[in-house]
């Protein structure tokens, strides 16, 4: 035998380079499935307190990413909800500081318009 016939016939060798369980396509499909199912379940109440149709679709916007970015690891149903928790939190917080820079805009201008008709 040469050295590539037992290099072949190695079982450490052949079950190391076994295809993942996790990326088959059928077990892969399944495990898509639960994971977006989570994602809505774990935005579903966070969507409902928000009035504004602009941040439900930016927080809708982070909650895909967070579930991207969890299907990278070795576990994303586990990984997905502190991943949300920590990008719904960022956003959010996003949104108040922009919230707040266009109300000071609006009052500085209405306080402007104000003192001129005075």
């Amino acid at each position: 035998m040469t050295d590539a016939n037992l290099m072949l016939a190695d079982p450490v060798l052949e079950r190391r380079f076994e295809p993942n369980p996790l990326l088959l396509t059928s077990r892969r499909g399944a495990l898509e499935a639960q994971l977006e199912q989570l994602k809505e379940r774990l935005l579903e109440p966070i969507l409902n307190s928000v009035e504004s149709a602009a941040l439900a679709q930016e927080l809708r916007r982070v909650a895909n990413e967070a579930a991207a970015l969890a299907w990278f690891t070795v576990c994303p149903i586990l990984v997905l909800p502190t991943l949300l928790e920590e990008k719904v939190r960022s956003a959010l917080e996003w949104w108040e500081r922009q919230e707040s820079i266009r109300h000071r805009e609006t009052g500085g201008s209405e306080t402007a318009q104000t003192a001129a008709s005075a």
